[in-house]
């Protein structure tokens, strides 16, 4: 008799530690790598048409919601370096990434990339948005803009718009109907 006890004891043990393993995983995926979504870097060909659509000038305060591994911020400084640029991602990995990525820019740049969740981040100073979003985060992301963007912020969204504005153009990027990256929406606040 103790003998089965011990044997269930040891079955639920070992269950318990199963799903512990579980969630402790599903726990670094979602902190490390994924959160509110998937780290998906825009495809390269596809960055200069970004760069341009920005309309970056000098002195501009250029964002990126969501940076990943900084490749949007690292091509525009290329082209505009007296501009100044902010990344935020939560995710480790992709911010990682991005510390890398700046490794190999000559210093002093003038791009930052801080980790921190965009919804709570101050950025009232924003002359310039790029983002690369789910739609619903996009909408969720609409009454912060409203609300924190000066007039004329100029914001670039790949593949994704808002529901409830309308965009000042749309870029077609001429791409196979299953790629990533076919379309820009440009707003302005």
């Amino acid at each position: 008799m103790s003998l089965i006890i011990a044997t269930i004891f040891l079955i639920i043990l070992l269950g318990i530690s199963v799903l512990m393993a579980v969630c402790t995983i599903d726990n670094f995926w979602r902190t490390v790598v994924v959160q509110n979504a998937p780290f998906v870097p825009v495809p390269k060909k596809i960055i200069p048409h970004i760069v341009n659509a920005l309309h970056i000038n000098q002195g501009s305060m250029v964002y990126d919601l969501g940076c990943g591994d900084a490749r949007i911020l690292a091509a525009c400084h290329a082209q505009y370096p007296a501009a100044f640029y902010q990344g935020i991602d939560v995710a480790f990995l992709p911010r990682f990434l991005a510390w890398i990525r700046l490794q190999n820019i000559q210093k002093p740049h003038t791009i930052t990339i801080r980790k921190g969740n965009f919804f709570k981040e101050d950025i009232s100073d924003a002359t310039h948005i790029f983002v690369y979003l789910f739609p619903k985060v996009m909408d969720d992301l609409l009454p912060k803009f409203q609300k924190e963007c000066k007039k004329g912020t100029r914001i670039v969204s790949c593949d994704f718009q808002f529901k409830h504005k309308d965009p000042v153009e749309t870029i077609d990027l001429r791409r196979s109907e299953h790629a990533l990256g076919r379309r820009l929406y440009v707003y302005e606040m």
